[in-house]
């Protein structure tokens, strides 16, 4: 049935109409009346913002099922099917005034019930799976979806839907007369100050996973308390306030260590749960977030959120008073949920952040010394286990990269405190330390990427050594990227920042650990470089910085004696075999000639990529089907199998100038010798192209050998006992081989050409 009346009227942009149903839901209600209300925007501290995420997803909506038979619903699932009814709409019909209610149904009989109206009268358009009314009088739309409509995770299955039935009126059409909708007042929501509501507040997810969001916690905790909140521990507080920095199901509300504030077992099932942070924000229908009353679309500090909670504990709450936020999903009841402007996030202004509250007594609260141990753990010298006090310190957040691999958003800015406040941070933490004369303190910056704004770090250096602070602190930083210790120089080529690196080494720091993850070219753009540029120009995108740059940035912590210390991804499916030999010719070579680097390769199964949910390559690899992962990682096979996982690198997680090259030179030795053999296998009995394949594979091990040989013959390594036989077992490979030509770099351009074409492509879909 489609009855077409007359033209569809849509309210001013800034305004929002607001009305609930009548008791014919569970709600109950007065009569009703047409509402505008002013929607509430920024303030100086927080502003809010374009959520890229959920774009289209414009404007608020109720999702309802409490009519459908099936079982309670969730913030995940409500977004999820709200997304999906949005998408139905013509680009542009949902605006951010729009409000969209959507009622699952078991059968269609139910709609007689649940219809109606602000106006009475309703364009209606009707079909098998089905009904869309579109109030006369108002950007009000309400959505009747049969149950059989759904798959189990509340999105819409495609063969569901019917065209047509989700466009404006024309008009030519009719309005039909319903019932007139009646508005609804609701219960609080949650106990507030005034009740005596206490609130924990958490955001570390492990001990060795994202620790800003700790400290950022300590700083909304010290928000709360400053306007009147009691912060408590986790089991006593009625109410939780869960940072999550990611879009990982694990990054929500789970606990792998225990803390101050809370155990490592605390329930949680009676608690009023919000998960807030870069995790809603970028990927609101994750899993994780099932159990929350609450997603918090993005930063909660700057009094967004303790605004936002004062209204809902407070008493006569309508439905209405949700409609006009944005950023947010919120709990209903058990079978309800609203989604209001979820195509908005809330952030800190520049202002906000320089603002943030910092107590040292609270954020001690949420980290336990045992935090403190494992990261002095890390560190293979610097270490001071006789300090008085340590502390951990956040002075930045964010990252502009733009990162394939980056579940965090990867394109939210980067926002820090200055060298005045970084200074202010170790002046409070001596005053609550009640640091004595020639004590000292361990200090550990857990910034995501502390070195992001080099001119800082620099007046940061200068201020210190001028200050009385200056020997009284033991300084330790655990995320740096190695694009923020390089700087553009002639015709584009990057070199290292010598004042940035020297800043480091007046303020103490002498072992650097940098996020590297690929040692080759190929990598470096497929998993370093912004993925919109990648997108863009495909595999002749320019890396963010390449091996080169990377080669000269440890040469120059080298010859300042500093240690320095990498991570290395594998299993990358969207880069050529050549390539993975690059990848670990380059960083056994980067180990050899540079004596004080290391990776961080205690574990082998962290070293595997993975499709980190709400990651660019999570999102292409679910594109895929699957047919890119096995048991939870990526699968990079080809025709000699996977390289990566016959490569040997577990020695070079020691530096080499506390243990000699022997045992790395060793393994390296065991490593090549499967590639050679799985290459020569192939040689022998493979299929034609195969056999190609292994052949190009030879010839680009024999470049990079005689390049190895001559790097072992300038540092001396071949007179050395491991060394002497590399030498040898090289110069026997490629004696067996001497009839092959030179390996032609054009074959490795387009092997990657051809090996990240899915890459690129799923980016350009989420580009689009």
């Amino acid at each position: 049935m489609r009855t077409r009346p007359g033209l569809f009227h849509r309210l001013p942009h800034a305004l929002l109409l607001v009305c609930w149903l009548a008791s014919a839901t569970a709600w109950g209600g007065d009569s009703c009346a047409l509402l505008l209300t002013q929607a509430h925007g920024s303030t100086a501290l927080n502003r809010i913002e374009r959520n890229p995420s959920m774009k289209g997803v414009s404007g608020s909506f109720l999702v309802d099922v409490s009519r459908s038979g099936l079982g309670d619903l969730s913030a995940p699932a409500a977004t999820a099917l709200a997304a999906d009814i949005a998408s139905l709409f013509p680009r542009g019909a949902l605006a951010d005034s729009s409000v969209t209610e959507i009622f699952v149904i078991g059968a269609m009989e139910d709609v007689t019930a649940l219809q109606a109206a602000i106006s009475g009268k309703a364009f209606r358009h009707a079909g098998g799976n089905f009904v869309v009314d579109f109030d006369t009088t108002a950007d009000l739309r309400r959505v009747y979806v049969l149950s059989s409509a759904l798959n189990p995770e509340m999105g819409l299955k495609p063969e569901t839907v019917e065209a047509g039935l989700f466009v404006p009126p024309g008009a030519e059409e009719r309005a039909i007369d319903i019932p007139k909708l009646k508005r609804r007042k609701i219960n609080a929501l949650m106990n507030g100050p005034a009740k005596g509501g206490s609130v924990f507040v958490g955001g570390l997810i492990s001990i060795s996973a994202e620790p800003p969001e700790g400290f950022f916690a300590a700083s909304t905790a010290a928000e709360f308390a400053a306007k009147g909140w009691m912060i408590g521990k986790a089991e006593h507080s009625s109410t939780w306030i869960y940072r999550v920095p990611d879009s990982r199901e694990e990054s929500y509300f789970k606990f792998a260590y225990s803390s101050p504030d809370r155990a490592r077992e605390s329930p949680h099932g009676a608690k009023f749960k919000i998960a807030a942070g870069i995790g809603p924000a970028n990927l609101p229908r994750s899993k994780g977030g099932a159990e929350a009353d609450l997603l918090w679309l993005g930063d909660e500090q700057g009094g967004a959120l303790e605004r936002y909670l004062r209204k809902i504990s407070g008493k006569d709450l309508e439905l209405e008073d949700l409609y006009v936020e944005k950023g947010l999903i919120q709990k209903i009841n058990p079978r309800a949920f609203v989604v209001a402007g979820a195509d908005h996030t809330h952030a800190l202004t520049e202002k906000g952040f320089s603002e943030m509250v910092t107590e040292p007594a609270i954020y001690r609260r949420v980290f336990s010394e045992e935090y403190d141990k494992y990261l002095l753990s890390l560190f293979e010298t610097g270490r001071n286990a006789d300090a008085g006090k340590s502390y951990l310190l956040a002075t930045s957040r964010g990252c502009s990269q733009g990162c394939a691999i980056c579940c965090s958003g990867g394109t939210t800015r980067f926002q820090f405190f200055p060298a005045e406040r970084m200074l202010q941070e170790l002046e409070k933490i001596a005053k609550h330390g009640k640091m004595k004369s020639g004590e000292t303190f361990n200090v550990f910056f857990v910034d995501s990427n502390f070195n992001n704004n080099s001119a800082r770090l620099i007046e940061f250096a200068d201020l210190h050594e001028k200050s009385q602070l200056n020997g009284r602190f033991h300084f330790f930083v655990r995320h740096n990227t190695a694009n923020g210790f390089l700087k553009a120089a002639t015709g584009g080529v990057k070199v290292p920042n010598e004042d940035l690196i020297d800043a480091y080494f007046r303020l103490g720091i002498r072992e650097i650990f940098m996020g590297i993850d690929a040692f080759d070219d190929a990598s470096i753009v497929t998993l370093k470089t912004h993925k919109f540029k990648v997108a863009k120009e495909a595999s002749d995108a320019r890396p963010i910085y390449n091996y080169q740059g990377l080669k000269s940035l440890i040469a120059a912590f080298e010859k300042r004696g500093l240690f320095t210390k990498g991570f290395f991804l594998t299993n990358n499916p969207w880069v050529s075999d050549f390539d993975r030999i690059d990848s670990y010719y380059n960083l056994v070579e980067l180990w050899l000639v540079n004596p004080h680097f290391s990776i961080d390769s205690r574990e082998r199964a962290i070293l595997r990529l993975k499709p980190f949910e709400g990651s660019p390559i999570g999102e292409v690899s679910k594109q895929s089907g699957g047919g890119l992962t096995k048991e939870g990682r990526f699968v990079a096979r080809g025709p000699l199998g996977e390289f990566d996982e016959m490569m040997e690198f577990s020695k070079l997680g020691a530096p080499q100038v506390l243990g000699g090259a022997g045992g790395a030179i060793e393994e390296f030795r065991a490593g090549i010798a499967k590639l050679r053999d799985a290459a020569e296998r192939v040689l022998v009995s493979g299929s034609a192209s195969d056999r190609m394949h292994a052949e190009r594979i030879i010839r680009k091990i024999i470049q990079r050998e005689r390049e190895l040989a001559k790097t072992l013959v300038k540092i001396g390594l071949d007179r050395t006992s491991e060394g002497g036989k590399l030498i040898a077992e090289i110069q026997k490979f490629t004696g067996a081989h001497a009839d092959l030509p030179d390996f032609d770099p054009e074959i490795q351009k387009e092997a990657f050409r051809e090996s990240s074409k899915t890459l690129v492509e799923g980016l350009r879909t989420q580009r689009d």
